[in-house]
């Protein structure tokens, strides 16, 4: 099939435009974790009065927690 000659440049005039277009979108970082909530003062009361030995799960979870959110935390 033989195209015209305004076709053809119809059909560049669009893919030009949808380069553009597609160019103007912005990028999303799609590995940024949200920030994990701080505690506060009254949490780490609470936990200061439990006994690691009655809690062993839920302590070795908090300090698994800390630990990722140091690495997590961007240094300059």
């Amino acid at each position: 099939m033989k195209y015209k000659k305004s076709s053809w440049k119809l059909h560049l005039v669009l893919v030009a435009l949808g380069t553009i277009l597609l160019n103007a979108c912005g990028t999303t970082d799609y590995n940024s974790n949200p920030p994990i909530p701080k505690g506060g003062q009254c949490t780490a009361e609470e936990l200061a009065t439990l006994n690691p030995d009655q809690f062993p799960c839920m302590h070795d979870w908090l300090d698994r927690l800390g630990k990722a959110q140091d690495q997590s935390e961007v240094k300059p």
